[in-house]
């Protein structure tokens, strides 16, 4: 299981659009499942309001041994 913390995302983001962003930061296409363990939103900048997640990622093993 891997954490990825300060994950951003647009507020209308599905989990498809989440799994795309893991697999982009991961460079990999071997996600098995992924879960949001918490999630917040930035609305710091008023025209950039956004999720800040926080996401536990299971990926095959034989790709981060």
């Amino acid at each position: 299981m891997i954490r990825i913390v300060n994950l951003h995302c647009e507020l209308s983001d599905g989990e498809a659009e989440i799994e795309k962003n893991l697999r982009k930061l991961l460079k990999t296409d071997k996600i098995n499942s992924f879960r949001i363990a918490r999630r917040s939103i930035d609305a710091r900048k008023k025209n950039d309001v956004h999720y800040v997640l926080t996401v536990d990622a299971s990926v095959s093993s034989e790709e981060y041994i």
